[in-house]
């Protein structure tokens, strides 16, 4: 089943809803209408309690703090200008005045300010600890069996099983969310292990009729064991040339010659000093692999700034570790349980 939430657009998403746009457009400020779903948002709340007429621009400043401090963005400004919030993020705020969602504005604040916080490393029990912080913020008024778009409508831990639309925009039915898969049982990319464990395919095993390869659940390989897949190591760890190693953090000694030697995903491993440093920005000459800082890239060898044009961040559609928002997160939460490829 696909849980993730749609990518919907602002107008068709009030068109869908069936409601007056003015009417929830007002309620938010007008930033939902403005400017291609952009535009001017009401100025950040403070330090206390965000009200939800506020989250989206206090949800903005913050994933920008992040995104600035872990190399993602040159700068706060120019993050603020290119990158908007995300769909779900918008549609929450929508569900809440709707009635379909509760907000705790007191949550809020501490979801924000976590999501300022958070590290810059790939560490999963990080990312849980985002997740708990962001948990309290939206809790669901559906309840199971009743219609939905996103996990975070439905009460409890319950997810929105939007598994019979396809590509497409429909509604989707709360339902339970599947627990995760103990030790020594069946899993799959949908039924993912416990955080200890990892999905084990044998060769040769599942994908058939166009389903993901099935295996079992193991446990995860301490520092120097062997390994044979990608997640197979414990958390700060990679597997590479049949074993175990852990990452090293930002100023510690690092083996160069690993594809990723570092728990930053903006550091990398400099050959010279073989210690983890801040992957180069623009004007400096690219690291290893022609990786340079998020916000630029490599050209001829020189790290050059990417040119700022809106795009959804990377982060907010969950392809950077702690994904910003509590669906992102579950989302992200399945795929780090499910990662079953080797390496």
């Amino acid at each position: 089943m696909n849980h993730d939430l749609p990518s919907l657009r602002c107008l068709p998403f009030l068109g869908f809803l069936g409601v007056s746009a003015l009417a929830l457009a007002g309620a938010l400020g007008g930033s939902l209408l403005a400017g291609g779903c952009g535009g001017d948002d009401e100025a950040p709340a403070g330090p206390g309690p965000i009200p939800i007429d506020a989250l989206r621009s206090e949800h903005e400043a913050a994933t920008c703090d992040f995104e600035v401090r872990c190399g993602l963005m040159p700068d706060k400004e120019t993050c603020l200008r290119v990158d908007r919030a995300s769909h779900e993020l918008v549609q929450n705020v929508a569900s809440v005045v709707f009635d379909r969602l509760s907000y705790d504005a007191a949550a809020g604040r501490a979801c924000v300010e976590a999501i300022r916080a958070r590290s810059c490393n790939t560490l999963l029990a990080d990312q849980r600890a985002l997740e708990a912080a962001c948990a309290g913020m939206f809790s669901g008024t559906v309840a199971e069996g009743g219609p939905c778009l996103g996990d975070e409508e439905c009460t409890g831990e319950g997810i929105c099983d939007r598994s019979m639309c396809g590509e497409q925009c429909c509604l989707g039915a709360c339902a339970p969310e599947p627990a995760p898969v103990a030790l020594n049982g069946s899993c799959d990319e949908e039924s993912p292990c416990v955080d200890e464990a990892y999905c084990e395919v044998e060769e040769g095993q599942g994908g058939g009729g166009g389903g993901s390869p099935s295996g079992s659940c193991q446990p995860r390989n301490e520092n120097g064991q062997a390994c044979e897949f990608a997640g197979a190591c414990k958390d700060g760890q990679r597997c590479a040339e049949g074993k175990c190693y852990i990452l090293s953090r930002e100023g510690e000694a690092c083996n160069p010659t690993l594809d990723t030697a570092c728990l930053s995903f903006n550091n990398w491993c400099d050959p010279a000093a073989s210690k983890c440093v801040k992957l180069p920005g623009a004007g400096e000459a690219c690291a290893t692999n022609d990786r340079c800082q998020g916000w630029a890239y490599c050209d001829a060898g020189t790290c050059r700034p990417r040119p700022a044009v809106p795009r959804r961040s990377a982060l907010r559609d969950g392809r950077v570790p702690g994904a910003a928002g509590p669906d992102g997160l579950r989302a992200e939460r399945r795929w780090m349980s499910s990662r079953t490829s080797r390496s």
